[in-house]
């Protein structure tokens, strides 16, 4: 009976640490989040200026430099569409994919790297974008409908 509740215990706190933990990452990786679209609604901002920052992670892997050439020239792109589309928001808000599921009724299948968290950028009620974070950085901030589901553009080194 003692080992059964001390077992039942154990769980408990385990269960705690593992929830605290999560939440600790979430609160790390919006704060990166909000700095990233800080940066990209300040203007005057490139890829190549948030890799140096430090807010968008970028491999060591150089084997497929055209590719990445082309994948910066693409997010360069996108980062400008995403500065237009924040002058007009009104009412920015971040979430997980979990929290968006629920109090969004997100539905979407995406397709994303295991170990990797998922946010969604919402401007309004209208999703601005969707964000892939790897280790406490922006791993990807686009995505493209991929046979029904959205896939993450990524760093070709991941």
């Amino acid at each position: 009976m003692k080992n059964t509740r001390f077992l039942i215990l154990a769980l408990i706190v385990i269960e705690l640490t593992v929830i605290a933990s999560c939440s600790r990452t979430q609160v790390n990786d919006k704060k990166v989040i909000d700095n990233f679209l800080q940066a990209v609604e300040d203007g005057d901002v490139s890829y190549q200026k948030l890799i140096d920052q430090g807010l968008v992670y970028q491999s060591q892997s150089y084997r497929e430099l055209e590719q990445k050439n082309d994948a910066k020239k693409l997010y360069n792109l996108m980062i400008i569409e995403i500065s237009k589309q924040l002058e007009s928001c009104h009412n920015q808000t971040v979430l997980s994919l979990q929290e968006s599921k629920k109090t969004m009724q997100y539905d979407e299948i995406l397709d994303y790297p295991e170990g990797h968290s998922v946010y969604i950028i919402y401007c309004d009620s209208s999703i601005l974008t969707r964000v892939l974070m790897r280790d406490g950085q922006v791993a990807s901030f686009g995505t493209m409908n991929k046979g029904g589901s959205r896939v993450f553009f990524v760093d070709p080194g991941e």
